[in-house]
């Protein structure tokens, strides 16, 4: 799984803008940007002079995957244990006499 997984993920989107269709190409751009502001915005131009945008999305994670996915076994069972303790301890429901190796 942890070969399937990566952090590195770039999603791209890449067209061909009409310039015709009564919007500048600057303008363009700067509404992108106002629309996607944690994307890349570029543009250029292909052999026959029409505009070519591109979008590059880089996802951003609240938790560091990289961490997470080195982890071992032996890591992954003691977090697990400690998150778990601390639910049930925050609940209070009459399960304070579980213990880590029950868990």
């Amino acid at each position: 799984m942890k070969a399937n997984i990566s952090t590195d993920l770039l999603h791209e989107k890449e067209y061909h803008f009409d310039e015709g269709v009564g919007v500048s190409l600057d303008q363009h751009v700067e509404d992108l940007k106002d629309q996607y502001p944690r994307a890349t915005v570029q543009t250029r131009r292909d052999r026959d002079g029409f505009a070519i945008v591109k979008l590059s999305f880089k996802p951003e994670y609240k938790y560091d995957l990289d961490q997470i996915l080195s982890m071992d076994e032996a890591q992954m069972e003691r977090h697990n244990a400690e998150t778990y303790e601390a639910i049930l301890s925050a609940t209070g429901d009459g399960t304070q006499n579980l213990t880590k190796a029950r868990l």
